[in-house]
């Protein structure tokens, strides 16, 4: 079972919603590197290699709803 923290989540949604890691960033009141920073985690939890791969696997596996 893959799980992602509350934070992750948000970002994951807002990668999914198309906003950038500055737009991001400025919604959720963290730094740009700590947006990064919890991309990297996404990521590596998910086994992808990128952002679109991130969203597409969440929603397969049911973290993510849109």
């Amino acid at each position: 079972m893959i799980t992602l923290t509350p934070k992750e989540q948000e970002v994951l949604q807002r990668i999914a919603e198309d906003k950038t890691n500055n737009d991001i960033s400025e919604e959720l009141g963290i730094s740009k590197r700590t947006v990064e920073h919890h991309i990297s985690s996404i990521i590596r939890k998910l086994n992808v290699d990128s952002r679109v791969g991130a969203v597409v696997i969440a929603i397969k596996i049911g973290l993510l709803h849109i």
